[in-house]
């Protein structure tokens, strides 16, 4: 894929700036994940999983340069370069029986380690997740730079959610969170 597909792929025009490819692909992620965890018909996973894929090359094309011809990204959102972002972002976590969890989001099998560019959105995803009957969990700043690291580590995958954006929580993830908590 090149440069020119994948923009075509975001409905972006060429001079699209670094935020709106990032804003763009939000957006698309955004979308897939509601699609795949709401999804009836089992035989329209593959063709999800085929926009995803996409998705995720035009990523790599627009915001990393193109990988060699069959390598693949880890993580279904994996970073390839904490220097894209922001030098700190929020995440969410859950304290419970003195352990703690981290906020994920499921995107085609992969958890997703939510991260959040504003302390305003931070909190008021953790809101939404409390009226949805969750222990609300702890917004907390970290670098950027050490949650990339913990998502490598652990095999997870990593969502930056712009600080123009909302983002809704998916059932499937307060479905698991529960299960955590060991809630009924």
């Amino acid at each position: 894929m090149n440069t020119a597909e994948a923009l075509e792929i975001l409905n972006l025009q060429p001079d699209a700036t670094e935020r709106e490819i990032r804003g763009r692909l939000f957006q698309e992620y955004q979308t897939l994940s509601t699609a795949l965890a709401e999804l009836e018909d089992e035989r329209q996973r593959p063709l999800l999983e085929v926009q995803l894929a996409r998705l995720n090359e035009a990523r790599d094309v627009l915001l990393s340069g193109a990988q060699p011809q069959g390598s693949r990204s880890e993580n279904v959102l994996s970073l390839i370069s904490p220097e894209d972002l922001p030098a700190q972002v929020i995440v969410l976590l859950y304290q419970a029986n003195g352990q703690e969890g981290i906020c994920t989001r499921q995107v085609g099998g992969q958890d997703i380690v939510l991260a959040f560019e504003s302390s305003f959105g931070a909190r008021k995803y953790a809101q939404r997740l409390a009226q949805q009957g969750l222990p609300k969990p702890v917004p907390e700043r970290f670098d950027t730079e050490e949650i990339v690291d913990f998502c490598r580590g652990g095999g997870y995958g990593l969502m930056v959610v712009p600080a123009n954006e909302a983002l809704e929580p998916l059932e499937e993830s307060t479905e698991s969170a529960r299960d955590w908590q060991g809630k009924p």
